[in-house]
This record gives structure tokens, C-alpha cells and sequence, in this order.
């Protein structure tokens, strides 16, 4: 890039800046340059016609595949072969429990350093305006730094340290710290009603959704299972719903008095932080070496941060760690079920499954990106086989996939999906019956910041673009629409756009879709990875419209055949009045629909039992079920 060769004021933004500043900044300093790093601080510009230019235009090409791609390899920096005993307890490598929030948080922050760096290097003479946010990565790069707003403060969290509740009347949100003292208040209450009075359960389910999975609760019932709920991180009993299906199932919940421990937990702590304190005094070059990108070490701004992250989370790794062996010596369960190998709580009860000769296994739980790529994502993120003795899989789909990828043919069992045993029941039982179909559901999924790309503002604009477009399509067809958000995501602008288009238009944020998926005309897919509502949709032989966005990892293999009509934005209006005058056409979509199922899916309608007859088998031997 050529150099601008004068004396130049700059003005870097981002959310944690209010309009008031960046105006009386643009009053002092005549002609500065306006720099934005977010989606949030460029909309707010832009509403205020304020002139300035976006940071991620001054990435090249490739930068953003390749942070994708090496923040895989950065988020386990503990197999760095020279360190990877000092996080070591009870022989559980602590580094590995913080991968996936580490790589969440390298993701933006890589595309900060690069962004910022290039933007310095194309000026000479220059003068930085920077909130405390960006702060110490400006000043890697230029010292003639001037921090505004400086009393802000710069919290460095992983992604998930907030705990948000939301419903109809409130939407607060919680630390990982305040939630856990609610939790274990809740905990502590049912435990009791469904307090764990004798040992060694048939099956401990770690970590599940009890309304999700509410067919499985009941099936380990019917066939006389015993069952216990173990969760650190996802209460058991959170409403009516959950506390029915746990008095009516039987099952059971154990938790470990830590209290008893404390003095334990604190001087293991204390060793803990010694260790990781030497690591990084013996191995800062070893470090600085292994963080580098296109030739550049970013250890020394990453250093401070990655100190400060990872000795946050020690104590809460070690008492886990502690809790969890000391429940499963006091439960002795003969099975583990899980839903992936990622979780905290997940990697810790895998770990000492296997020092205690314990069986477990894992179950598919979503549609996910059957490609190269996706398959990268689905090794890192745990959602496949890595390490259960089982892996259960819900058909001849995912079966190929593992065939592909030459996973362990013989640890996976076609079993089902429990999670669409429910939408199989509600279309046996509103088979035949008039339901009123008056309205398109449009099921949405923003962007999920699990890839680089999905905190661009391109892809923000984007994804908001689209939502406006299928807004204004809708109304100008005089056809009704209703928006349900992913119960994950934030409302990234999609109310605010329906109310300017067409205020009629429903945003629904909390609350099952299935009812909504059941009562609809059909149904629009748009988000940035697979959604399982599709698959629901399907089975209630509703068609599908899926409109493409954000597809980092490329187009999934699962639908090159078409179960969805897959459409650009741009064809929208045409497929929405053939929908509703082409019958052959709907009926085509409809047929698409149900050979998918058959693709995907074994034993359906009955998968819950299905799994709880395999383990009859496996657990009792000398067992007739089949």
C-alpha cells in the first residue's frame, strides 16, 4: 500500500464508544479519519451520517482463512510438545477444557491485530485515537497513542462468561460465577425430592436438555433403567415442564458437596498456579514462537491476556475436576451418555470415565457440515467421535460421513434421533386433522461466531439485508410472515427491520418452534450452519425454502440432492408465488423432504427406545430386547 506522506489523525471505534465521543472528537480534530471495527459502532454511524471507513477492507484476501484455520491450531497450544505437563491434574490436561472459548475469543482478536496493522502501516505521521478496547494492540504497532474515554473499562472475557435468561417478562444478564451460586441453590432444593439414595445407575446422563430430551427420560422408565442427572453447567429443573418429566421419570440427581473439599480444592489450586506460572517463565520464546501468523508473533499482545483468562478459570477447572471424580467414585454408574466431547463438564467426565473403566457414549444431536471443512470444525468442536467408546449416530447419512472421514466403524451404533421422536408424535396425532395454515415461519440463525467471518460487517449487512428482503417480498404478496430467532442468538436487527417494513410481522425470540413449524404454510431456513428445525420441518411434511448465508465452510454435502429448495435472495419472490399456486411443485418440495428423513433417520418415532433397548442389551445381557 502506498503511504499517505502527512501528519494524520485517525479515530479507531467500536461499541464500547458512545456517539457523544466520536462527535466531540470530530469537533476538536478537523479532518480525522473514522475507523470502525464492528457491526454495532458502523450501524450508529451510519444513522448519523457520520463518514468513515470500515477496518476488516484493509485485510487481504486470504488473512481471514487463514486466522480461521490457525486459531485450530492456536486454541491447543497445550500439546505444545515442551509444555504440555505443566496443566496437568489428575491427568486431565486443564489447557484442553478452555479450547473452544479460547478460539472464540482468538477469532475477532487476530482480525483486530491485522486490521489495526495494516491500517498503521499505510499512513506515516500518524497520530491514534483508540478506546481502551483496542488500546495495547495500537500500541504494538505506533506509541503516538492517545487513549479516549478513559475510565472505560477493558474486560477481556471468553464469549460465554455471560449467562443470559430471557422470556416474556425480563432479560437479565448473569456472570458464570452468579449463575453458579443460582444453580447450586436450585440443585440443593430438588435434590430434595430426587436426591440419589442408592449407587451404581444403569445409565448417568451428563449435561442434558431435560425438555429436549424428555422421550428419553421417559423410555429409560419404561424399561426399567435406573438413571441420574449429572450437570455443572446446565440445571436439571428450570420450570414446570422439566421438574414433571424428572418426578415422572424417576430419574434421579446427584451432586457433590464441595464445601467438604475446600481445602483440598485451594492447595491443588496453589500448585496449579505455580505450574502455569513457570510455563510461561521458562517458555515465553517457546510461546512467542508458536503464536505467530504470516510471519508475525502476536504473543506479546496475546500474553497479558492469555495469563489473565486462563488463571481465572483454574480454580473453577479444579474444582470441577474434583467434584466430578469424586461423584462418579460415590455413583458408580455402569453407562455414560453425553452429547458431544466439547463441554467442560464433558471432557472432564470422559477423562475419568476411562481411568475408571467406565463405558460411555455420545450422541449426534444436530445436522452438521459434512465436508472437508465442516469436518474440521466437527473434530475441533468435539460434536463427532474422538474419544467415547460409542458413538450414536441418528442414520445412513452421518453413517457415511463417518465412512468418509475413517472414523471407528465399529464404535457407531444407527440408532435415531430422540430430539425428533416429539415431531413424529405430533404429526401422528394431527395426521388427518384440518390445522390452520395462514402464515410463512421464517426460522432464522445469525451469525454464531464460531467462524472469522461471522464478525465481519459485511456479513452482518449481509444477513440483515436478506431478513429486509424477505420482508418486503412477503407484504408486497400480502402474505402473513412470522420470525423465530435461534434460542441462542441475539436479536441481531431483525425486529427493529419488521417494524420498519411491516409492524404486523410477529418476531418471536423464546418458546418451542415445533407448534409454529406445525401451524405454518411452509417454511424459510437462513442462517449461517444447519439448522435440526429443517429436519422437523420435513417430517411434518412442510416445504422447505433454505436461503444460503454465510457458508464459511462451504455448501453442505447433506443437501447437494435438494431435500430444501436451495435459493439466492434474489429468486425469493418467484418461489413464494409458485408455492402457492403450484401444487406439483409444493408436492415435489414435500417428497424431497421426506426421502431426507429416510436418509437421516432410523427408528423414527421410537429412537428413545430404541437407545434405552441397546443398552438393556448391553447392560443385562441375558436381556430379550431387540
Amino acid at each position: 500500500m502506498n503511504k499517505i506522506n502527512n501528519k494524520n489523525s485517525i479515530l479507531f471505534i467500536d461499541s464500547s464508544i458512545s456517539l457523544d465521543d466520536v462527535i466531540k472528537i470530530k469537533n476538536d480534530i478537523s479532518n480525522i479519519q473514522i475507523f470502525t471495527f464492528d457491526y454495532i459502532s458502523h450501524k450508529l454511524l451510519n444513522k448519523n451520517n457520520i463518514t468513515h471507513k470500515i477496518s476488516e477492507n484493509f485485510l487481504s484476501d486470504n488473512i481471514l482463512d487463514l486466522i480461521q484455520e490457525k486459531s485450530y491450531q492456536f486454541a491447543e497450544w497445550y500439546k505444545i510438545p515442551k509444555i504440555n505437563s505443566y496443566q496437568n491434574f489428575e491427568n486431565i490436561d486443564l489447557g484442553s477444557l478452555f479450547k473452544i472459548e479460547f478460539f472464540v475469543f482468538l477469532l475477532p482478536f487476530l482480525k483486530k491485530i491485522f486490521e489495526i496493522k495494516n491500517i498503521i502501516n499505510s499512513y506515516e505521521n500518524l497520530v491514534i485515537y483508540s478506546p481502551n478496547s483496542l488500546f495495547s494492540i495500537c500500541f504494538k504497532f505506533n506509541k503516538n497513542i492517545k487513549l479516549i474515554n478513559e475510565n472505560q473499562k477493558n474486560e477481556n472475557n471468553f464469549h460465554y462468561d455471560l449467562i443470559k435468561f430471557e422470556n416474556s417478562f425480563f432479560n437479565i444478564e448473569i456472570s458464570q460465577k452468579t449463575y453458579k451460586k443460582l444453580k447450586n441453590f436450585i440443585n440443593n432444593f430438588f435434590n430434595l425430592f430426587f436426591k440419589l439414595k442408592t449407587n451404581n445407575p444403569d445409565i448417568l446422563l451428563v449435561e442434558f436438555n431435560t425438555i429436549l430430551y424428555k422421550e428419553l427420560f421417559f423410555a429409560i422408565k419404561k424399561f426399567s433403567l435406573n438413571s441420574v442427572f449429572y450437570g455443572l453447567r446446565r440445571p436439571p429443573i428450570w420450570n414446570l415442564n422439566s421438574f414433571s418429566i424428572f418426578r415422572n421419570s424417576k430419574c434421579k440427581i446427584t451432586t457433590s458437596n464441595i464445601q467438604k473439599n475446600n481445602s483440598n480444592v485451594d492447595h491443588n489450586v496453589y500448585l496449579v498456579n505455580e505450574n502455569f506460572t513457570k510455563l510461561i517463565e521458562n517458555h515465553d520464546k517457546d510461546l512467542e514462537l508458536f503464536f505467530t501468523l504470516n510471519n508475525f508473533s502476536f504473543w506479546n499482545i496475546l500474553k497479558p491476556v492469555f495469563i489473565k483468562l486462563f488463571q481465572k478459570y483454574i480454580f473453577e477447572s479444579v474444582e470441577n475436576i474434583i467434584i466430578s471424580k469424586k461423584m462418579l467414585i460415590d455413583v458408580k454408574p455402569k453407562h455414560i451418555l453425553l452429547l458431544s466431547e466439547s463441554g467442560k463438564t464433558e471432557q472432564i467426565i470422559l477423562k475419568l470415565s476411562k481411568q475408571f473403566g467406565i463405558d460411555s457414549s455420545i450422541l449426534q444431536h444436530g445436522l452438521g457440515h459434512d465436508n472437508k471443512k465442516g469436518h474440521i470444525y466437527n473434530k475441533f468442536t468435539g460434536t463427532i467421535l474422538n474419544d467415547a467408546d460409542h458413538y450414536f449416530v441418528w442414520g445412513n447419512s452421518q453413517f457415511r460421513y463417518a465412512k468418509e472421514y475413517n472414523l471407528s466403524l465399529d464404535k457407531i451404533i444407527k440408532i435415531g434421533s430422540i430430539v425428533h421422536d416429539q415431531t413424529f408424535k405430533i404429526f401422528t396425532k394431527n395426521s388427518g386433522k384440518n390445522i390452520n395454515q395462514d402464515f410463512i415461519l421464517l426460522a432464522t440463525q445469525g451469525p454464531l461466531h464460531m467462524h472469522v467471518n461471522d464478525y465481519t460487517i459485511q456479513a452482518n449487512i449481509e444477513y440483515e439485508n436478506i431478513i429486509r428482503e424477505i420482508c418486503k417480498i412477503t407484504k408486497q404478496n400480502n402474505k402473513k410472515l412470522i420470525i423465530k430467532l435461534h434460542p441462542y442468538e441475539d436479536d441481531s436487527g431483525e425486529s427493529e427491520i419488521a417494524k420498519e417494513i411491516d409492524p404486523t410481522i410477529q418476531v418471536i425470540k423464546n418458546g418451542e418452534i415445533l407448534p409454529l413449524i406445525n401451524s405454518s404454510k411452509f417454511m424459510i431456513s437462513l442462517g449461517t450452519s444447519l439448522s435440526n428445525v429443517i429436519l422437523d420441518a420435513h417430517i411434518l411434511k412442510k416445504p422447505v425454502i433454505r436461503i444460503p448465508f454465510g457458508e464459511w465452510m462451504g455448501s453442505p454435502d447433506q443437501f447437494r440432492e435438494s431435500s430444501c429448495f436451495n435459493i439466492p435472495i434474489e429468486e425469493f419472490d418467484t418461489i413464494l408465488q409458485k408455492l402457492f399456486t403450484d401444487k406439483k411443485f409444493k408436492s415435489k418440495l414435500i417428497d424431497q423432504g421426506q426421502k431426507f428423513v429416510n436418509d437421516c433417520l432410523e427408528n423414527k418415532g421410537i429412537s428413545a427406545e430404541s437407545i434405552v433397548k441397546y443398552f438393556k442389551n448391553f447392560l443385562t445381557p441375558n436381556s430379550t430386547y431387540t
